[in-house]
């Protein structure tokens, strides 16, 4: 099926084909209104259940990572639990994304016999932004010490196209550079693939991975 809507200046359509292994394909294309200012970002966010607690995923790592702050990130494969991928700064806010994702897995434990999820960039789409949370934006949005945030019952995984760089160079200029930055007047696109991890399996997420390419 396939939604369409117009939210704050931007044109969003997203078409989600279901297959018959239970693979669910989603495809988003974003265009915002040429008024509008630069973008924070641009992609999908999922909410998940909260038994989902252990994160494993191939990119950049193993701390946080974006696209201005990769010159310690290296390209492996990493385990971590959701609460592990979060970062303590005294103001919350986004926080604990890894950049270059190729794909992640999401399992009630570390162990391959438990279930999960897996979301994979496809059709052509790079490696993309990952962050996965107990906490939701709205949430680290909100709170202004990081003592006053609250784990909730979901977790919730974000993944982007376009991310805009973290800033901080020097003490006085208010944003990233330029070349960081997201301009909203122009189309982006996206696919990912959701495939369930299901314990009778015995492929790891590696080779099932390497199967949908």
């Amino acid at each position: 099926g396939t939604r369409e809507g117009d939210a704050l200046g931007i044109a969003i359509s997203t078409t989600y084909t279901i297959y018959g292994s239970g693979d669910v394909m989603l495809q988003m294309t974003a265009r915002a209104d040429a008024s509008m200012p630069n973008l924070p970002r641009v992609g999908v966010r999922l909410q998940l259940p909260g038994e989902l607690a252990q994160v494993e995923w191939l990119g950049n790592g193993p701390e946080e990572c974006y696209q201005d702050r990769e010159a310690a990130a290296v390209v492996g494969c990493y385990k971590r639990s959701v609460k592990e991928m979060h970062v303590p700064y005294i103001m919350p806010g986004e926080n604990g994304g890894r950049s270059g994702t190729r794909w992640v897995a999401l399992r009630e434990t570390g162990s391959a016999a438990t279930p999960g999820l897996l979301i994979m960039p496809t059709l052509n789409t790079p490696p993309m932004q990952m962050n996965v949370s107990e906490y939701g934006m709205e949430q680290l949005d909100s709170a202004t010490h990081n003592h006053h945030l609250v784990s909730e019952d979901s977790v919730h995984v974000h993944m982007d196209i376009a991310h805009m760089g973290v800033g901080g160079d020097d003490s006085w200029t208010p944003s990233c550079m330029p070349k960081y930055q997201i301009a909203g007047a122009q189309p982006y696109e996206l696919a990912i693939r959701l495939r369930a991890l299901v314990p009778e399996l015995s492929l790891n997420v590696e080779d099932v991975f390497r199967t949908s390419l």
